[in-house]
């Protein structure tokens, strides 16, 4: 597969997780426009605070944004572009073989909560390292998920712990 089928299939499934998990979503969001710090982030995601289903005068206030950087091989992510990471949980989504690369290097960016890759049938994006730090939304909560420093699930739930 080329780097563009890459990139294009890594960015269907952010689309497709996007459209089911978030109220709000947009591509390549510029951030600090005419300045030297100018950044564009691949996808933000934004998940309104609510109780019960509903939302509150606070939700905004209290939602979450969510960034995802699409990256499709090591030259792409070493590249200098994106990896920008300004939200509340921050994903870099690629490919399980790039995500292996890149944590045996060493190389996961800090504000990383977790790395996104293709399950086995390429349906769907399941989280495939986790930060201590990894925080979700789980019924209008935020809540800390601690997999260890720098875990890996499997696709059966199983951590496997990398230091």
């Amino acid at each position: 597969m080329s780097r563009a089928e890459t990139t294009a299939m890594l960015s269907k499934l952010v689309e497709k997780r996007l459209k089911n998990q978030t109220a709000f979503w947009a591509s390549e969001v510029n951030f600090d426009r005419n300045t030297t710090d100018e950044r564009r982030v691949d996808y933000v995601g934004f998940k309104p605070w609510n109780i019960n289903g509903e939302p509150v005068p606070a939700s905004v206030e209290k939602g979450c944004f969510e960034f995802y950087e699409v990256k499709s091989c090591m030259a792409d992510f070493t590249s200098g572009n994106g990896l920008t990471f300004y939200g509340d949980s921050n994903f870099l989504v690629c490919t399980k073989e790039l995500c292996d690369e890149i944590v045996w290097r060493k190389m996961v960016p800090p504000r990383v909560n977790a790395i996104l890759t293709p399950d086995s049938t390429g349906s769907k994006l399941i989280s495939t390292m986790c930060s201590p730090t990894t925080t979700c939304h789980t019924g209008g909560v935020r809540q800390a998920k601690s997999c260890g420093p720098w875990s890996k699930q499997t696709e059966r739930g199983q951590i496997e712990h990398h230091a």
